[in-house]
């Protein structure tokens, strides 16, 4: 009798039927016909193999196997998700949800299934400057093997913030308004002022 059931890996080649060297007390000549149904099953299928011996009065007898093709195996990363850098002065939201629903450029390939899932998972929205915001992107198969792999969105901030106007020098006369009017001077920065394209300046 042939092993069953025997299961397969859906990437390996599919088995040939076994050679069960059928006898009979009176026919030397038998006739072995070999059939396959195939059942789908959720994820996998099952094959059903059954061999008919039939001797030269017409007499048969049968024997079958199951052979279960499973999935065990998970997607694998081709090329993985790349990082992500925008410069701050670039709308940063519409920028992090392409990188997202573009899943980091990212390629993966399954040795049965040829229609993946895909899926991003993260903590929080990126915010702020000089940050990363980490995002694991997860591909799955129809057999529910996943393969994960993080990129980063990152935030730059290679801008320097640019002086309109220097700061001025000033002299105050030796009087006692000199403390207040030298405070004053302090507290607007001797007149300078700065432009920067990301946000304030301290």
């Amino acid at each position: 009798a042939p092993q069953s059931p025997l299961i397969v890996e859906c990437s390996d080649p599919f088995p040939d039927p076994e050679d069960l060297s059928p006898t009979d007390d009176c026919s030397a000549q038998l006739n072995v016909a070999v059939t396959d149904q195939v059942t789908p099953q959720p994820c996998q299928y099952n094959v059903t193999r059954r061999w008919t011996v039939t001797d030269e009065c017409g007499n048969t007898a049968t024997t079958s196997q199951l052979i279960q093709v499973v999935d065990t195996e998970a997607p694998v990363f081709t090329v993985p998700p790349s990082d992500y850098t925008a410069a701050c002065g670039d709308p940063i939201i519409p920028a992090f949800f392409q990188f997202i629903n573009s899943y980091g450029n990212a390629i993966a390939e399954d040795n049965c299934d040829p229609d993946l899932f895909w899926s991003y998972s993260y903590a929080q929205l990126p915010s702020g400057l000089c940050k990363s915001t980490p995002v694991v992107f997860t591909v799955r198969d129809d057999c529910g093997n996943t393969a994960s792999e993080q990129a980063n969105f990152i935030v730059a901030d290679d801008v320097a913030p640019e002086l309109i106007f220097p700061a001025e020098n000033v002299s105050f006369p030796c009087d006692g308004n000199a403390l207040l009017a030298l405070s004053q001077w302090l507290n607007t920065y001797g007149g300078a002022q700065a432009t920067y394209p990301c946000g304030p300046v301290t």
